[in-house]
């Protein structure tokens, strides 16, 4: 096989893998954006259940200083983490069991804008919750 045969064969076989390589960048590169947005989701959850938790309200607790606490909290961390408010779904709960125990839920949802539309298979929508026990009142 001369040179020239051979520069032509590598050419094609670029041309044939060059697709597959591309298409395996995406993915990880994306893959790695979703990891991080549901990092943020995760932690924006945590952070609004923990301000939440160690919100105090007089007596008796009626848990509307806490759930708002909580959703600044998650919102806040939401958009330090590069999120448009408007796009981040906050949802808080407040209730109290039997024996007077406080509980706080917090559950934050977004979209993941995926970097290469949907040429990836990463699920668009990103949600994490988290309960904590409030202060005792």
């Amino acid at each position: 096989m001369s040179r020239s045969d051979r520069r032509g064969a590598n050419a094609v076989e670029f041309a044939l893998s060059f697709p597959i390589l591309a298409v395996m960048l995406a993915v990880v590169v994306d893959g790695g954006t979703w990891l991080l947005d549901q990092r943020a989701v995760a932690h924006a959850a945590h952070a609004g259940a923990r301000v939440g938790a160690s919100t105090s309200e007089p007596y008796p607790a009626t848990g509307t200083l806490i759930l708002a606490a909580a959703r600044t909290a998650a919102t806040s961390s939401m958009v330090n983490h590069g999120f448009a408010a408007e796009d981040v779904i906050v949802d808080a709960r407040w209730f109290q069991d039997e024996q007077g125990t406080s509980w706080l839920e917090v559950k934050v949802s977004a979209e993941h804008e995926t970097i290469f539309g949907d040429l990836t298979p990463f699920d668009r929508s990103l949600s994490a919750w988290f309960i904590s026990m409030t202060q005792e009142q």
